[in-house]
């Protein structure tokens, strides 16, 4: 049997506190911010992939190109499990 190391991972909001000096509060909070633009960037990289715009994803998910920007920017806290439903179906 071989034995391998586990990898101690850290996470953004500890090396910002840590190397930063920010608090834990604030480190979390950075950790947050930076989780909501990961998700979008996913987003975004998924649509540019099949080779759509922002307009052509809202015709076929039936709503506004702003309702697309808007679950592609960071403020996806605002998103329904719906939309982002439909986003991904739009993407076949």
């Amino acid at each position: 049997m071989i034995k391998t190391r586990k990898k101690k991972v850290r996470s953004l909001s500890l090396l910002a506190s840590e190397l930063l000096g920010y608090s834990r509060l604030a480190a979390k909070e950075l950790q947050g911010q930076y989780d909501d633009t990961l998700l979008g960037a996913h987003l975004e990289r998924l649509r540019c992939d099949a080779g759509l715009t922002q307009a052509e994803v809202a015709k076929r998910m039936g709503v506004t190109q702003s309702t697309v920007s808007r679950l592609e920017d960071s403020r996806w806290q605002d998103m329904k499990l719906g939309e982002l439903d439909d986003y991904l179906k739009a993407m076949k």
